[in-house]
């Protein structure tokens, strides 16, 4: 659970978030402590930079692959994609699969529907899309300020959010944030589609709410 957003707050609240033991000895400068505030070591720091803060979210996915093929009049197209995507309603085969499956400090403690990469082969735009199980998630620092996946960092404010519903069903609500770019998409659905390792490994995942990327 996150600290409080606001009154009574102590560092022993913030050592536990952080995720140490409680009534440990620490102090405000401890590495984990400054990290959930993203404060460097030495920093002027009050109590009041700890409010609402969160440990980080860490996911370990196992990554899938899969393609989508369109027929066209004169040629096909194929859309790869590599991560995970279970429902994604964009008619592509379920794949990968990702632990834990949530966190009340995150995404208001929904599942994912899609966590991975697509685009389409022989061009080079691409998309790395977040989307959660739940319509109209907030998109602010408490939904996530920034996600590192693998070894590549993308800031919430950098995406592109949208809500809609799977097929039309009301029932069926999403939330997405959508980061756009340019890269090399591969020939096959087992391949590394970068930040994704390759299909069948394991892609490391971790959702912040306190630092981001200049």
């Amino acid at each position: 659970m996150a600290t409080p957003s606001s009154g009574a707050i102590d560092l022993n609240a913030i050592h536990v978030e952080a995720g140490g033991t409680s009534g440990t000895a620490c102090t405000i400068n401890d590495a984990d402590i400054r990290l959930i505030a993203n404060k460097s070591s030495g920093a002027t720091v009050g109590f009041n930079d700890y409010y609402n803060r969160a440990k980080d979210y860490a996911i370990s996915q196992t990554t899938g692959g899969t393609n989508v093929t369109t027929t066209g009049q004169y040629a096909s197209t194929i859309q790869r994609y590599r991560g995970y995507a279970n429902n994604s309603g964009k008619g592509m085969s379920n794949m990968g699969s990702y632990s834990p499956s949530n966190d009340s400090d995150y995404f208001s403690n929904n599942t994912f529907s899609e966590q991975h990469i697509e685009g389409q082969q022989g061009a080079t735009s691409i998309s790395v899309n977040i989307t959660v199980k739940a319509q109209n998630v907030a998109n602010d620092d408490n939904a996530f300020k920034s996600v590192v996946i693998g070894s590549s960092t993308y800031n919430r404010s950098d995406a592109t959010y949208g809500t809609g519903f799977y097929g039309g069903q009301v029932n069926e609500g999403f939330s997405r944030w959508t980061w756009t770019g340019t890269g090399t998409v591969p020939t096959d659905d087992t391949s590394a589609f970068s930040p994704f390792s390759a299909a069948g490994s394991t892609t490391s995942i971790t959702f912040r709410r306190s630092r981001w990327v200049i």
